[in-house]
């Protein structure tokens, strides 16, 4: 007993024809003998397209500028309602 798929493909394999590595077929080879004219290389504004590498930005690290500043002694809250006792 097998399953439907066995019973159909049973002689798959059979049939299959192997070639060598050289009668294979190639693609690149077809492609040019199927199209033979050169690929147009010219962009939008007529000039013809170099090839060139993308560098990646370089990080410019700054160091802080250092601010002395005197430390607040009061909060926002408190110099915005100076009456105000807690508690």
């Amino acid at each position: 007993m097998g399953s439907y798929y066995q019973k159909e493909h049973r002689d798959y394999l059979r049939n299959t024809i192997v070639v060598r590595k050289g009668e294979a077929f190639n693609l690149e080879k077809e492609t040019k003998i199927i199209n033979p004219h050169r690929v147009e290389s010219t962009t939008v504004n007529r000039s013809a397209f170099t090839k060139f590498d993308v560098e990646p930005r370089k990080k410019i690290i700054r160091r802080a500028e250092v601010e002395y500043k005197p430390a607040v002694d009061q909060s926002a809250y408190s110099k915005s309602f100076p009456n105000w006792n807690n508690g």
